[in-house]
């Protein structure tokens, strides 16, 4: 048999497999999907705590031999205020999605998809400015983990007291089928631009930039790991004197170690607005019973003159409530706990100079103002 010959005998059979594990893992797909939507309408409910409804529905699924098209509304009531999107995936079969195959991507996955999601109301479309909400890629794996890639466009309220710049996620998913309710996996988050204008006082604004948020989860040793950090460029302006003061880079660094199957039994009472309230309380309590570490890692403030900052590690060992009968107990109860607080005298300085450029004063007064605020600050210590 020639070269080629077994070159197009290959390619005949790889094709066959292809096209037979596209058609079945469409339908695995199908399932998987309809799943998920169900796990996400579960999880709104949690909402209705907050005064907002909000659902996915009217999903509709179209399956091809290679790709499946996917449309669906999401429907959000907020003081009797309707917002209503409208979904269009368009839904690649494994094991090799025609989507991943484009960018060279040839690792077998479940299914790739190619998320869309518009505005239809008035409302929503006031927001975006026209603009559709969000785009991007979602990745199911035979295991059945999850990654996405995707952007949100910017948006505003329509009053002007909030303005939201461009938005992107990627983030790995990973279902704990011990801990249903413990999602496990990373997530990177960037946002370019939050900027906060109180109608009551629309001279000044609070701005936040180059924001950052990474988090990570897992469970390990039946325990419950997560940690979550942000970052974020501070500043506040004033229109009447044409001055931007900048606060500095914030940083926050927040972890927390539980018992997994404790707070796997916590998570369903967030998202249960019928929850009743004893049974909560109880999940609660044995949570807090199991042990818990509680740990602000890095809360600071950064300027151009140096850095001031705040940490707490509160290590909660398990113990019996029955046992607990007076705070010497309760006490008792944290071990190896700890709190530092440092302040900078330069970055005080700086950050109380801005305050007083933004009040409107003079460099020279500023620095003067600044000084005095430091001494006064000190004596009173």
């Amino acid at each position: 048999m020639k070269l080629s010959t077994i070159a197009v005998s290959i390619i005949a059979v790889v094709g066959v497999i292809a096209t037979g594990g596209s058609w079945y893992t469409g339908k695995q797909v199908e399932e998987r999907y309809q799943s998920l939507l169900t796990q996400t309408n579960d999880e709104l409910k949690g909402l209705n705590e907050q005064g907002i409804q909000a659902e996915i529905a009217d999903v509709a699924i179209n399956r091809g031999l290679f790709s499946s098209d996917v449309t669906y509304k999401v429907k959000v009531v907020i003081e009797d205020k309707s917002y209503i999107a409208q979904g269009n995936d368009k839904l690649f079969h494994g094991p090799f999605p025609l989507n991943r195959l484009a960018k060279g991507n040839l690792l077998p996955v479940l299914a790739s998809i190619d998320n869309k999601l518009s505005a239809v109301s008035d409302e929503l479309k006031g927001v975006f400015n026209g603009q559709g909400i969000l785009s991007g890629q979602s990745t199911f794996d035979y295991s059945g983990n999850i990654a996405v890639d995707y952007n949100i466009n910017p948006w505003a309220l329509p009053d002007g007291s909030l303005t939201v710049g461009a938005i992107t996620n990627k983030g790995n998913y990973i279902p704990n089928k011990k801990y249903p309710s413990l999602g496990e996996g990373d997530f990177d988050i960037t946002v370019s631009t939050i900027n906060f204008v109180d109608p009551d006082a629309p001279d000044t604004q609070a701005t936040f930039e180059n924001m950052t948020l990474k988090g990570s989860s897992s469970v390990k040793n039946e325990r419950y790991l997560s940690e979550v950090k942000i970052g974020s460029d501070v500043s506040q302006g004033s229109k009447s004197v044409s001055y931007t003061a900048k606060a500095g880079r914030l940083n926050f660094d927040f972890a927390m170690e539980s018992d997994a199957q404790a707070f796997n039994d916590v998570i369903p009472y967030f998202n249960d607005a019928n929850a009743i309230e004893s049974e909560a309380s109880q999940a609660m309590q044995t949570l807090m019973t199991k042990g818990a570490v509680i740990k602000f890692k890095d809360v600071s403030l950064t300027n151009e003159k140096g850095k001031s900052d705040f940490s707490l590690i509160a290590d909660l060992k398990p113990f019996d409530m029955a046992q607990v009968k007076s705070l010497s107990d309760a006490i008792s109860l944290f071990k190896q706990s700890s709190m530092s607080f440092n302040l900078n005298l330069a970055f005080a300085e700086q950050l109380f100079l801005e305050k007083a450029k933004l009040d409107g004063l003079s460099d020279e007064d500023a620095k003067e103002q600044a000084k005095l605020t430091i001494k006064e600050m000190l004596d009173s210590a």
